[in-house]
């Protein structure tokens, strides 16, 4: 009978934690179902904040190169003179941005900012506290590049760096004023190095023109002029371009390396229209598969043309120009531009299946085009009939 009463006693005590195990999973249960949490004390506060304040802000150096660019990163405005007669109509402001890129006031922008300047006054910001008068150094449309001049002291350029050294996934910094915003910051990447954008310039196209920094950064009206920036607070590009057809966060900058050589003739020769540029005086055709390796393939030599003198051919690829391998054509075309007129250089190409090395002597790109353009033109005369 004993042992009878303590079986049903061990069942009962068993029963009864199963039942308070159950009641405790329930009431577990529901208290996460029903979203309860916990309110934190003043001390778990205090402790928390103290926590958080020590983390790193993700975006410290971003706040850097905001402030190190202040000084350097300008709003432009194009402002109409007033008429001499009475009118009722009045053309708006235009406008963008600018980077001060020397001590002596010297502003690097797009062209298509400022325009034709002459019937109108430059006016150049610094945030809210200093406004100065510009004036028009010069401008290179092909390029859609100029600089402006401020007189003033104690300025502060802006660092320029290396395009070249620019990697696809690095941060990139847009500032500038858009829709007239000064100061606007913005945070992307770079997309791409040397994305070649077809303008709507047909000659310019043909021409061939430096390939751009793609970046989604947010650029907007009024981002135009304005430097693309690395995390270390340098310049890689001039702020350009958008996309805005189908999709936000397509941006494209001038490399600065590119920017940099025709600011700088621009202020050399105070250029009014164009700088002067290396041609060859040759027209390139498909790369194809004639050869089954990269170059640029010759599809017309010019007469009379610094390709001509120097021996070159139809058909012949070429695959070096001075010490840089060619690849395909566009990276010829950039490369011949930038070299000095009267530069001899070597350029090796293959013909028959053989390595050719020929010594042009560079000259302006313009005289040396201009058969191919009359070539061009009769061909397109002829087609038309």
């Amino acid at each position: 009978m004993r042992i009878f009463w303590r079986v049903a006693f061990l069942a009962f005590l068993a029963l009864s934690c199963v039942l308070l195990g159950l009641t405790i999973r329930v009431s577990f249960d529901w208290s996460s179902l029903s979203g309860a949490t916990r309110t934190l004390d003043r001390g778990e506060v205090a402790a928390l904040r103290a926590e958080l304040a020590s983390v790193r802000d993700p975006f410290e150096s971003v706040v850097k190169v905001a402030k190190v660019m202040a000084p350097s990163v300008v709003s432009i405005e194009v402002v109409p003179r007033p008429r001499s007669h009475a009118s009722f109509v009045r053309s708006a402001p235009r406008g963008g941005s600018g980077i001060l890129i020397d001590e002596a006031g010297h502003i690097l922008t797009n062209w298509h900012v400022i325009g034709d300047a002459n019937p109108y006054r430059i006016v150049i910001r610094q945030g809210s506290e200093r406004t100065y008068q510009a004036s028009l150094v010069g401008w290179d449309q092909f390029t859609d590049l100029a600089v402006v001049k401020i007189e003033a002291e104690r300025l502060v350029p802006a660092t320029l760096g290396d395009s070249d050294a620019v990697e696809v996934g690095q941060a990139a910094i847009a500032i500038g004023s858009p829709f007239a915003l000064q100061g606007t910051v913005t945070l992307g990447m770079i997309s791409t190095t040397a994305r070649d954008v077809n303008t709507g310039d047909e000659m310019a196209d043909v021409l061939g023109v430096e390939s751009y920094l793609q970046t989604d950064a947010a650029i907007n009206p009024g981002n135009s002029g304005g430097p693309l920036v690395d995390i270390h607070g340098n310049v890689i590009g001039v702020n350009t371009m958008i996309v805005t057809r189908t999709s936000a966060g397509v941006g494209f900058a001038i490399p600065i390396n590119y920017a940099k050589q025709i600011a700088d003739a621009i202020i050399e020769n105070r250029v009014q229209g164009e700088v002067s540029r290396g041609g060859l005086g040759i027209r390139l055709g498909d790369d194809g598969d004639r050869y089954q390796r990269e170059g640029a393939l010759v599809e017309v030599v010019g007469p009379f043309t610094p390709a001509a003198r120097a021996g070159f051919e139809p058909g012949d690829l070429v695959v070096e120009y001075g010490s840089r391998r060619i690849r395909e054509g566009r990276e010829l075309v950039q490369q011949v531009q930038k070299t000095p007129e009267g530069t001899t250089v070597p350029v090796v190409v293959l013909r028959d299946n053989q390595y050719v090395t020929l010594h042009p002597v560079i000259g302006d790109r313009n005289r040396a085009t201009e058969g191919l353009r009359e070539d061009e033109q009769r061909d397109r005369s002829e087609r038309r009939q």
